[in-house]
């Protein structure tokens, strides 16, 4: 077996948590990195049920603070309703 061969190329950078409105808008959590960083991503890659990496281009990242917390709603340009967005929920971001 070649060493190092079931190792993935991605690395784990948040999950999806929910949906956000009826818009297919989604709550992000991020593990780490900076709010100028995160607000500069434009593509992420997510995960089939078969385990498939596939690109999702995001359109818009909200922003908002309530106290020492930020939030992350992230708009994928191919996400069009709440119920596609449901079927997102915690997914893993890559």
């Amino acid at each position: 077996m070649i060493e190092g061969a079931n190792t993935s190329p991605f690395v784990q950078v948040g999950h999806i948590a929910r949906p956000q409105g009826l818009k297919g808008e989604v709550k992000v959590l991020f593990e780490s990195g900076s709010k100028e960083a995160i607000e500069q991503i434009s593509v992420v890659y997510l995960r089939n049920d078969r385990g498939d990496f596939y690109p999702c281009r995001v359109s818009s990242i909200k922003i908002e603070g309530k106290g020492n917390k930020i939030s992350f709603f992230v708009q994928f340009e191919t996400i069009a309703d709440r119920t596609s967005a449901e079927a997102l929920k915690n997914r893993a971001v890559f």
